[in-house]
């Protein structure tokens, strides 16, 4: 189901009794593809892990489920992260 879609994508995938919400960011521009392939963590990193270090103290917030990080000739292409709703 798609929930929004504008400079980034929230789409909500249902399977069985589990709903993940996955964020597709918009593809970066070259300048932040060389900067999140050599230089800083993807923005699907990030939200990964700042998730679970809100959970770790005690913040509700929705559960760090995974992320993925697509590369296209060794630069990052498309990023991806997912939570539990």
């Amino acid at each position: 189901i798609l929930v929004h879609n504008a400079r980034n994508q929230i789409k909500i995938l249902k399977n069985k009794d589990i709903e993940v919400a996955v964020k597709a960011y918009r593809i970066p521009s070259f300048f932040n593809r060389i900067m999140y392939t050599f230089f800083r963590k993807s923005k699907a990193y990030r939200a990964y892990h700042y998730a679970k270090k809100l959970e770790n103290i005690g913040i509700d917030t929705p559960k760090a489920y995974s992320y993925i990080c697509f590369y296209k000739y060794f630069f990052i292409k498309r990023i991806y992260p997912g939570k539990f709703s």
